[in-house]
């Protein structure tokens, strides 16, 4: 059985915390900046990223969708061994999802939000950090921290796995499969870029200027 969660709110320095935060069923933050990026971002990493209502990074949802699409950021390890699973940190492979033996802490303040999983059994904890910039543009940050909490070694390989969905809200129902045969991809050096060749709805058909990109790094 999974513990409910239990949240408070400290006064002393505005941030918001939660314990099994994996249940918050409707709990989501506003992450954004002055230059106009506009975030969503729920304790499992689902929410949209967009610049407009015809400018959206990822699948745009609905209050109603935030707990229900599948859609989201998602980082995976893939971990090496004889029974290893591929494990998400955001909980959100089968066997977790199934599963009740994972911790999840969670503390946001204003437009930033910090998740940390715990998974005792396999020995590895996993704090996520997501914000936007003041300044430098107009892009999101999903800092990855990954910890070894057992005592014997733990090897993986790490996979950032972003869903990219590059165009209007209104194509979700307008035009929605020839926009998706518009999206060009292209490979860069440490990540991808989507840019549409056009932008198809009923405003008119133009060609498209705006670019989307997912952009990894480590240390």
């Amino acid at each position: 059985m999974k513990a409910s969660p239990i949240y408070r709110f400290d006064g002393n320095d505005g941030h918001f915390r939660a314990d099994n935060a994996d249940q918050l069923g409707s709990v989501y933050f506003p992450i954004a900046n002055e230059l106009g990026l506009l975030s969503a971002v729920t304790p499992d990493l689902a929410g949209d990223i967009k610049l407009d209502q015809h400018t959206f990074f990822n699948q745009p949802v609905a209050f109603e969708d935030l707990h229900l699409t599948r859609a989201a950021r998602n980082f995976w390890l893939n971990l090496k061994g004889p029974k290893a699973t591929p494990w998400s940190v955001t909980g959100r492979s089968v066997w977790q999802r199934a599963a009740s033996g994972e911790t999840v802490e969670l503390e946001a303040g204003f437009l930033w939000q910090r998740v940390t999983r715990t998974n005792k059994k396999l020995g590895i904890q996993a704090t996520v950090l997501s914000f936007v910039p003041s300044t430098g543009g107009t892009f999101e940050i999903m800092r990855v921290e990954i910890r070894n909490i057992s005592k014997k070694p733990v090897t993986f390989s790490p996979v950032a796995a972003i869903p990219m969905y590059g165009r209007s809200a209104d194509n979700l129902r307008d035009h929605r499969h020839v926009t998706s045969l518009l999206n060009r991809v292209e490979r860069e050096k440490n990540g991808l870029k989507l840019k549409p060749t056009m932008t198809f709805n009923e405003r008119g058909h133009l060609i498209n200027h705006t670019e989307y990109f997912v952009i990894g790094a480590d240390d």
